[in-house]
């Protein structure tokens, strides 16, 4: 056998070794991942067990109520956490009867009078806080001129260090509709709150009549930091050629494979005109995906797609945006900022001088952790939370329960925003 053909066998066994190895590495950070998640949820299970073991139980019926409080229980918590219509919840009740339920089935009315009781109760209850609270704030058009005012409580001693906070960790101090919340409004709602839960400080958006109310009541406010992020990047791209060019390509791509049943696997994700630089990212990863497997594509798709070539720089620099993005997001979603977080992020950003857009992004970061630390120090706390993407959710589940098309609803479904919180 000649020599040089030794050499390339073992040259070949090499390779497949390293390869080999670096997947087993790769199994083995993902059994770890895997095995994290499985007692992040075993130990919610279990906090979640512990909670209702004192729940109603048996025949026991509310004043004036001809159903035991547990089927009452039972409904109200399909409809919060399950997200089920009434309809279904109903439903859900009757197939109960197949395994031994036998009381009588409330109708869909009965259910949503109690849902609506339910936050009703939450949202007046007159609790004395024993501490400081972290007000989230938002305001959102639902239908047409019809706003929602949204506060959300969390108690300082309450704070998660190691996650992101979630529904159950909250309260809702606040929730009511109107034509218009102009910033004198939002400060007398504020300022009703403040006499009976002293607040901290408000994290939440930059929305102009939410900013006059924190004024007015001379509140500490922690801006969002995705919103703060996403006008960074509108400040990079919004006035930059390549951005609108991409922009414009894969609308004309979507159009051309929207209504085309074999070519809708290759769809581009929607770009919104005016959240587009809020949700640019799936763009990118798509046409990340597009060119890693563009010899595959067939010809009349690589023909519609042809401008990803050449745009191939650009994604890559929308791509490089992206992990900076994410990274910097999850550790501040994740347990807050402290200064241990800021170094973190600083040592992820790139210290180059050049005035390019992802100088200029990592720029605008270091710019507003070195605010963010400033009203810490003012605040004398060492860790302070800056992501409100939980009010964000609260919005997008009461959106999934109201029917569009029928305004008379909204009203009463306000109350169930109360709901979605602590158990």
């Amino acid at each position: 056998m000649p020599q040089g053909h030794c050499k390339d066998k073992l040259q070949n066994w090499k390779n497949k070794a390293i390869s080999r190895g670096l997947e087993n590495k790769e199994l083995r950070r993902q059994i770890l991942v895997l095995q994290s998640s499985r007692e992040n949820w075993k130990s919610k299970y279990m906090a979640l067990k512990t909670s209702l073991v004192s729940a109603p139980i048996g025949s026991e019926k509310a004043r004036g109520h001809q159903y035991p409080i547990a089927v009452v229980l039972f409904l109200v918590m399909l409809q919060r956490y399950g997200n089920m219509s009434l309809r279904g919840c109903r439903q859900s009740l009757i197939c109960l009867c197949f395994v031994g339920f036998s009381h009588r089935i409330p109708s869909h009315n009965s259910i949503r009078n109690w849902v609506c009781k339910c936050g009703y109760f939450r949202v007046c209850k007159k609790e004395k806080p024993k501490e400081s609270y972290v007000v989230y704030a938002d305001e959102r058009i639902v239908f047409g001129s019809e706003k929602i005012l949204l506060l959300l409580g969390l108690p300082l001693s309450a704070i998660p260090l190691d996650r992101s906070v979630c529904h159950a960790d909250l309260e809702v101090l606040y929730v009511g509709v109107s034509d218009s919340w102009k910033g004198e409004d939002i400060h007398a709602v504020l300022a009703e709150i403040a006499a009976k839960t002293p607040i901290a400080y408000i994290v939440g958006d930059e929305g102009t009549n939410l900013k006059k109310a924190y004024s007015m009541g001379n509140y500490s406010h922690i801006e969002d930091c995705t919103h703060i992020f996403a006008n960074l990047l509108k400040h990079c791209y919004q006035k930059d050629v390549r951005f609108e060019t991409f922009r414009s390509l894969i609308g004309t791509a979507r159009k051309a494979f929207y209504l085309s049943k074999a070519k809708s696997q290759w769809l581009p994700p929607t770009l919104r005109g005016k959240l587009r630089f809020v949700n640019v990212f799936p763009c990118v990863e798509w046409a990340q995906k597009m060119l890693a497997q563009w010899h595959l594509l067939p010809d009349d798709v690589k023909t519609l797609l042809a401008f990803l070539p050449q745009e191939q720089a650009f994604i890559a620099e929308l791509g490089q945006q992206q992990q900076t993005f994410n990274k910097v997001c999850s550790l501040l979603k994740n347990g807050g900022f402290s200064e241990e977080t800021k170094t973190k992020i600083l040592a992820l950003l790139p210290q180059t001088q050049e005035q390019d857009n992802h100088s200029q992004f990592a720029t605008g970061i270091r710019t507003y952790l070195q605010e963010i630390s400033q009203k810490c120090t003012l605040l004398k706390m060492t860790n302070c939370l800056c992501s409100s993407d939980v009010i964000e959710s609260y919005f997008g589940k009461f959106k999934q329960k109201i029917n569009p098309s029928n305004k008379n609803h909204l009203s009463e479904f306000v109350l169930t925003l109360a709901n979605f919180g602590k158990d």
